[in-house]
């Protein structure tokens, strides 16, 4: 497609740096102008059905554009603007046929440009992604990299999409009515609206899911063939809302396949509830935010994913999503947020307490009865681990006992562990105080801003 536009540009005389110009000097303006007047008599002859203005005005909206010259087909495949003005401006070039339009137009011709796009679109994802992998795998310590930490880095860099999507998605949820929600230290608390671009606004989201929202449906949408299937099951030391039955296997009996048509169709029809509780959002939109946020929209035996198999509304949460994927790149370094660091983190395996002097890894998570489980440190020096606190502890003004609640409150419901956010929550704490400065305060900050990187630094000024 490069060639044939570009050899009917060179017959007409359309060349971006013989018609257009930045120069101020009288010769070059004149000649590029006459040149210009060549390319559009040109145009003219080739195609009676145009008028001069049609033709300058395409010809100038191509120069804007940047559309002499070139075509790139990734852009046209995945950019409907871009396809749709190299399609306008083929028509003004076009010999005896439009064969961008033609492929517009005709279906099966359309169907394969769809099928290009999905092509395109997946392979651009899978590449990003593995780049970020390789660029991971370059900057940490491979040769301590377990096979699990491997997996977890992989999962972390999936749970990225979600935290950037709700980023990007700025919206808060309006409630009705005040709901069980958490601070952003979390500790409990009564919220009325939700803010999905902080961790303690996602936590208090699945917390809602989880019980007030789940205790409606069972009350006031006991019709739906959905409710009945649901039921909170542990992952993770945590527990999520799924289904009764193997959504990836349904086949088993006869009961099986009953409830997995029940499922997929009272999921479907929970799409047309289009404004529950005057939230702005349909029920299908809050399982599909929840199942990002907790299952980063993988599939499982259990999880709610394959559930939305048949909704249909292109402007539900689901498609905005898809689109965001398709749309962003998996870059870690434009996210201010995270560090090499947070990717350590998300990567450690979770160990019994027994297993832990085998360890090698830089992060552990070391199960306990209590806390659900402990992040602890690798140290070279004593060949030991310790602990490493998941949420900032406010030194001297609250007991062992809270601290130990907030704790299980994050474990609980935050799905994402980020030392850098919270190590800056743990400095405007410190900021945040009364009475006068002195050497143990100014060491707590110092200390605080050592253990940043330069990126963890200018989240502070910024946010200052």
């Amino acid at each position: 497609m490069q060639k044939v536009i570009t050899n009917r540009e060179r017959s007409l005389g359309i060349f971006e740096s013989k018609i257009f110009t930045d120069s101020t000097d009288e010769k070059s303006i004149e000649t590029v102008t006459r040149n210009f007047n060549r390319a559009v008599e040109n145009i003219l002859e080739n195609n009676a059905s145009l008028s001069e203005e049609e033709v300058v005005n395409a010809l100038n909206k191509a120069h804007e554009k940047g559309l002499i010259g070139t075509f790139d087909i990734y852009r046209y495949l995945t950019d409907k603007q871009y396809r749709q003005d190299m399609i306008e401006y083929n028509h003004i070039i076009k010999g005896t046929l439009n064969v961008l339009d033609m492929m517009e137009e005709i279906p099966h011709y359309k169907q394969i440009i769809n099928c290009l796009t999905t092509l395109a679109v997946s392979r651009t994802a899978l590449c990003s992604k593995n780049r970020l992998l390789t660029k991971l795998m370059q900057e940490t310590d491979t040769e301590y990299l377990s096979d699990q930490e491997l997996r977890g880095i992989i999962r972390y860099v999936d749970k990225l999409n979600g935290v950037n999507f709700f980023r990007n998605f700025k919206s808060k949820l309006i409630l009705n009515q005040e709901i069980e929600g958490f601070d952003t230290y979390f500790n409990k608390t009564t919220v009325g609206e939700i803010d999905l671009s902080t961790f303690n606004g996602m936590a208090t989201l699945k917390h809602w899911i989880e019980h007030e929202f789940l205790e409606d449906l069972r009350t006031n949408y006991k019709s739906n063939p959905l409710v009945p299937h649901l039921k909170l099951v542990g992952e993770n030391q945590r527990s999520i809302l799924a289904t009764d039955i193997d959504l990836l296997q349904p086949n088993t009996t006869t009961g099986t396949i009953v409830a997995y048509d029940e499922i997929i169709r009272g999921m479907a029809a929970f799409e047309l509830e289009e404004n529950y509780k005057n939230t702005g959002y349909s029920i299908a939109d809050l399982f599909q935010m929840y199942n990002i946020l907790v299952n980063s929209n993988q599939y499982g035996s259990e999880r709610l994913t394959t559930a939305f198999k048949k909704c249909s509304n292109p402007n539900n949460i689901l498609h905005k999503y898809w689109k965001f994927l398709a749309d962003q790149d998996y870059e870690h370094e434009t996210i201010q947020d995270y560090e090499l660091w947070d990717y350590y983190i998300n990567a450690a395996p979770l160990v019994s307490t027994g297993a832990e002097r085998f360890r090698k890894e830089k992060f552990i998570k070391v199960n306990d009865p209590v806390e659900g489980y402990i992040l602890k440190q690798y140290d070279e020096k004593s060949n030991s681990y310790t602990v490493y606190p998941l949420i900032p502890v406010k030194e001297g003004i609250e007991s062992p006992e809270h601290r130990l609640k907030r704790l299980q409150n994050f474990v609980e419901y935050c799905p994402y562990e980020m030392p850098v956010m919270a190590k800056v929550v743990e400095m405007f704490a410190t900021l945040n105080f009364e009475g006068d400065v002195n050497d143990d305060i100014l060491l707590k900050i110092k200390n605080i801003i050592l253990d940043f990187s330069s990126s963890g630094k200018l989240i502070i000024f910024k946010d200052c």
